[in-house]
């Protein structure tokens, strides 16, 4: 598709508006991320893709959830020596 627009002053800068027809296709959004390239006389903006991040079926309040004094092995913890302090 092809628009045509206006480029207009938004405080010191320059602003080019994207109206409802023209973030459709590239499914434009508020607060997508974009990637814009420029050469010679022209500009190319585009979404950003999306890494879907891995999420973990738990959460950390319910990996301590019962751990104690006791039961939390803190004994066990190795120790910082003084030449890896000073390292």
């Amino acid at each position: 598709m092809r628009f045509e627009t206006e480029i207009k002053q938004w405080g010191n800068s320059l602003a080019l508006r994207i109206s409802g027809a023209m973030a459709q296709e590239p499914m434009f959004s508020k607060g997508v991320k974009v990637i814009v390239e420029t050469s010679d006389n022209q500009m190319v903006i585009k979404p950003r893709e999306v890494v879907k991040r891995f999420t973990l079926p738990f959460n950390e309040s319910e990996l301590v959830k019962g751990l104690n004094v006791e039961n939390s092995h803190a004994d066990e913890l190795a120790m910082t020596t003084t030449k890896e302090l000073t390292a």
